[in-house]
């Protein structure tokens, strides 16, 4: 059986989401997910962006996996153009 679903569901469980989890790690995957919560154009809108916002989250807990403050971590880096 495949299953599908549309950007109305993906929308329906973001909602969800955020009611049950409220992230603070400040990262690219919690800030989709805050978007899509204030407003649905800007955030996440297909099922392909849903699954890249929580491989982000997914990924940034696995990097930091036995870190005491992983919410409070500046993972900013000095960069030249």
């Amino acid at each position: 059986m495949i299953f599908s679903i549309n950007s109305l569901g993906v929308l329906k469980c973001t909602r969800l989401l955020w009611l049950l989890w409220q992230g603070n790690l400040g990262i690219w995957g919690e800030e989709m997910i805050e978007s899509t919560a204030i407003n649905e154009e800007l955030g996440i809108d297909t099922p392909q962006k849903n699954v890249a916002a929580r491989v982000n989250i997914h990924l940034h807990r696995q990097a930091f996996y036995g870190a005491e403050d992983i919410g409070g971590m500046n993972l900013d880096e000095d960069w030249e153009d």
